[in-house]
């Protein structure tokens, strides 16, 4: 596979006012860093992550899994979002 194609997916977590205190973004971390041990394992190189531009618990799981912000777009529906490549 190179680095060109495309696998339409989503992963997705969230957490409650009492989940952020109890470690949610630790777990939120080890389920993207197992989502790309995944991807890797199938032969995928550069995953591109996205979240809402305001969506700063996100943001930080991303960048502690290695993503590299490429841009803020504007989506169809008027969202921005933060697009991120790891790998």
């Amino acid at each position: 596979m190179n680095s060109t194609t495309s696998w339409p997916s989503s992963a997705g977590t969230s957490a409650t006012r009492y989940d952020r205190s109890s470690g949610a973004a630790a777990n939120a971390t080890e389920i993207l860093r197992q989502a790309l041990v995944i991807a890797r394992g199938e032969g995928v190189e550069r995953v591109l992550v996205t979240c809402d531009d305001g969506n700063s618990p996100s943001q930080h799981v991303i960048e502690r899994c290695g993503g590299a912000l490429e841009d803020v777009r504007l989506t169809d529906n008027g969202k921005r979002t933060r697009r991120y490549w790891i790998g």
